[in-house]
């Protein structure tokens, strides 16, 4: 798990996080609300497409598979905007 969760991070860092952070200052949405809430929507997003694409477990429906990539994903999510946070916030103040 916590290899997937590398990964995608890497990933969805290359690919997601870098054109977001530009287009979101570009329209002045760099305070903290905004970034936390696009690191939890991306994180739930990247869950909800690998609970599509992975084959259900053992006993497990979709939506307790669901379930559980958001109980690991969403807080890292939250972290993840609170990083960009700090990224964008000392470029924010100097301009």
């Amino acid at each position: 798990a916590l290899s997937f969760l590398a990964f995608s991070g890497y990933v969805g860092t290359l690919l997601i996080a870098f054109p977001a952070v530009l287009i979101f200052e570009r329209w002045r949405w760099t305070n903290f609300p905004a970034l936390a809430l696009f690191g939890v929507g991306s994180a739930f997003l990247l869950s909800l497409l690998t609970a599509l694409i992975l084959p259900p477990g053992r006993n497990v429906t979709w939506i307790q598979g669901l379930a559980n990539l958001c109980s690991v994903s969403l807080p890292v999510g939250f972290l993840a905007g609170v990083c960009f946070w700090f990224v964008v916030r000392p470029r924010r103040q100097a301009s």
